[in-house]
C-alpha cells in the first residue's frame, strides 16, 4: 500500500497496489506503508515519523445537500451579473436606469446572498 504525500506532510492520496501511483511533481513523495486510517479522506493526514497524525488545519467535508444549497445561491448571484452590466450600461450611456435597474435594491438581493453563502461555507459541521 502507498501513499502520495506532499511537501507539508499531508497525505493526498493512498492506492492498494505499489507502484501505481506515478508522479512527476518532484514536491510529492510516495511512501510505502501498511494500513491506512479507516477514515482516510484527502488531506485529512499528516504522516510524520512513519504515523498518521490528524491534520490541524484540515475542514471536514459540508454535508451534500449544503454544498448543493450554495452551488444553487452562488448561480442565483452569478444570474443577476447582468443587471450590474445594465445598470453600468445605462449611465455610462448618461441615462438614467428604469427602476428595474435599482442599484441599491439589486445590490441588497446580491449581498443577502453572498450572506447566505457566506455562512454556510462558514458553517462547522459535526455529524
Amino acid at each position: 500500500m502507498e501513499i502520495m504525500v506532499d511537501s507539508k506532510n499531508v497525505v493526498l492520496a493512498y492506492c492498494e497496489q505499489n507502484g501505481d501511483m506515478g508522479t512527476t511533481d518532484e514536491s510529492i513523495k510516495i511512501i510505502e506503508v501498511e494500513f491506512i486510517p479507516e477514515d482516510f479522506f484527502p488531506n485529512k493526514y499528516l504522516y510524520v515519523n512513519n504515523e498518521f497524525i490528524k491534520n490541524p488545519e484540515f475542514k471536514e467535508p459540508l454535508p451534500k445537500e449544503i454544498r448543493f444549497e450554495i452551488t444553487r445561491l452562488k448561480q442565483e448571484l452569478s444570474d443577476t451579473d447582468y443587471l450590474i452590466i445594465k445598470y453600468q450600461e445605462y449611465i455610462l450611456a448618461g441615462l438614467e436606469p428604469p427602476e428595474e435597474y435599482d442599484i441599491k435594491k439589486i445590490h441588497e438581493k446580491r449581498q443577502a446572498l453572498r450572506d447566505k453563502i457566506n455562512k454556510l461555507e462558514d458553517c462547522e459541521y459535526t455529524e
